[in-house]
């Protein structure tokens, strides 16, 4: 692990040495007065990136500007390192560095190894509060838990495929929508029944807003309210209107001379039409219960 962690493409001050520079003699006394271009000056950059890939690279302290060498106190030295379009080194990579020098009268020294990351990942790391809810995946993302209010949705059953959600919302149209708004006002099928009905000798608007062929319902409701041959049973609107939806949406059942018309849910036989044994006469009999 790294001693310290700095932010990447950024102009930086990092320590040249980890251990007060010590004279090379006593070997205890700290040496606090080492200048940029002391004699034997020999300062070197050592750096590892993520993939493994070590450089040595030599760099010359100067008094002002890049590689700018001062003493912090008590035999600590620092140097500036750029950004960019230094003479040697820059700090334009992610990796780990450190220094290690050596000068007339001075022990040999190292740095401690810095690690350069993304400004970003120091900041969620270290500089700024942790988010419970956000983690490390910055502001993009909701500050609230998920399937809270304001956070994420999440789908309990899982496999929600947003694209195959959307392209199924764009099938619901303004028109569409209007067509089933006008099928739920006033919410009684009573209304929908008598308009239904008096509007079968027209264009059929209603009918055609239920999705129905306006011309067969035409013709079987003109066919039960002229009360066709052989019909003896007295019915209401809404009863008609039963054997017209069963004729339209019904089972079909023909034997012989005989065509049987069922419910929609065929449980019980609605209409029967039965041409009589001389073939002359068409009976019509009606279930409207």
């Amino acid at each position: 692990m790294p001693d310290i962690r700095m932010d990447v493409d950024a102009a930086v001050t990092v320590p040249v040495n980890i251990f007060p520079l010590t004279d090379d003699t006593d070997f205890k006394t700290r040496e606090t007065a080492i200048v940029y271009n002391q004699a034997g000056m020999d300062l070197v950059w050592n750096f590892v990136t993520s993939a493994g890939v070590i450089t040595q690279t030599a760099v010359t302290p100067t008094t002002g500007g890049d590689y700018d060498w001062s003493h912090v106190g008590d035999g600590i030295y620092k140097i500036e390192i750029p950004a960019a379009a230094g003479a040697s080194i820059n700090n334009d990579t992610e990796g780990y560095g450190w220094f290690t020098g050596y000068c007339t009268g001075v022990l040999p020294w190292r740095g401690p190894t810095i690690g350069f990351r993304a400004a970003g990942l120091n900041d969620l790391l270290c500089d700024s509060a942790y988010s419970a809810t956000r983690g490390l995946a910055g502001t993009a993302l909701p500050a609230a838990a998920a399937d809270a209010a304001g956070g994420l949705p999440v789908s309990d059953a899982g496999g929600l495929d947003l694209d195959t959600k959307l392209a199924n919302t764009n099938e619901v149209t303004a028109a569409r929508m209007g067509a089933l708004t006008d099928l739920i006002d006033g919410g009684r099928l009573d209304l929908l029944i008598d308009a239904i009905l008096l509007d079968t000798g027209t264009d059929g608007v209603i009918v055609k807003a239920l999705g129905l062929n306006t011309d067969a319902v035409n013709e079987i409701a003109d066919g039960i309210l002229d009360r066709a041959d052989g019909i003896e049973t007295s019915y209401t609107l809404r009863q008609a209107l039963r054997l017209v939806l069963s004729a339209l949406a019904g089972k079909l059942t023909i034997t012989g001379n005989s065509v049987i018309i069922r419910d929609v849910n065929d449980t019980k036989n609605r209409i029967q039409c039965t041409v009589d044994a001389d073939e002359q006469r068409l009976v019509i009999v009606l279930d409207v219960s």
